[in-house]
């Protein structure tokens, strides 16, 4: 199931005009982001977690911290093929590797990145609050497709909460929810599903080649999002198309303009 909805006033009927009257997000350097530093401190509490929690389970921590790597390094191209792994089936896999009598406790794992995660300092992208309040008066609907693969999506849930951006959103995709994750096109389209918005009628903004790819393959229109690059290393290669070049908005306030609000 996507995100539930929460109660929000009523929103202005969408006008008829030509272009896209839906906008969905990536969540992670488009609408938020945490600083060199505190990325530095969340890598490191999933590290101590997870080894942790092999070494209750009776793995030496050398090994442990050895199968952390190689358990981040399955996630990541599990997620590059389009899936993200939640949390208890990561852990399920890496006990059956690891031979363990008794499997680790996926939900108490969970809880613990979760707990690490609302603990980091994270910042809200400039001047998107601002830009999605617009949208919205303006009747353009806004949903939300984020990958999750390190967090659970009661975590993500949590940290938008606490940064105060799910009211904006009519629809959520979290992919810890879900079979597929971005860049494959079935997030996109369920969301769009969700909003009740044609895919020709809908943009995408991200910070990600996956992003644009994904959109891209679902029928979106997709936006490059690059204000936050600063915070990630290296910049995403984007590769040229024949037809109209990608847009690259550098700032939340120039989305607004992009639907005529």
């Amino acid at each position: 199931m996507i995100g539930r909805r929460v109660g929000r006033s009523p929103r202005p009927e969408p006008s008829r005009d030509a272009g896209p009257r839906a906008l969905t997000s990536d969540f992670w350097y488009t609408l938020a982001y945490v600083t060199a530093p505190e990325r530095r401190r969340l890598e490191a509490g999933r590290v101590r977690i997870w080894a942790d929690a092999m070494v209750r389970a009776g793995i030496d921590r050398p090994r442990a911290l050895k199968e952390v790597g190689r358990l981040i390094a399955a996630g990541r191209a599990a997620e590059a093929r389009g899936s993200t792994p939640p949390i208890d089936a990561q852990a399920a896999a890496l006990s059956r590797r690891l031979g363990l009598r008794r499997p680790l406790r996926g939900g108490e794992i969970g809880e613990a990145l979760d707990r690490n995660l609302l603990r980091r300092t994270v910042r809200v992208a400039p001047g998107a609050k601002r830009a999605l309040g617009r949208l919205r008066r303006d009747g353009i609907l806004l949903g939300i497709v984020s990958n999750v693969l390190f967090e659970t999506a009661d975590g993500a849930r949590a940290l938008l909460d606490r940064l105060d951006l799910r009211s904006p959103f009519d629809g959520l995709y979290l992919s810890a929810e879900h079979p597929w994750a971005k860049p494959r096109p079935q997030p996109f389209r369920m969301i769009l599903r969700e909003l009740g918005a044609a895919p020709d009628r809908s943009a995408h903004i991200g910070d990600l080649r996956w992003d644009v790819d994904g959109a891209r393959r679902a029928g979106l229109t997709p936006w490059l999002y690059t204000g936050l690059y600063r915070f990630e290393s290296p910049r995403p290669a984007i590769p040229r198309r024949a037809g109209a070049p990608l847009v690259r908005i550098r700032r939340w306030d120039e989305v607004p303009a992009k639907f005529g609000a």
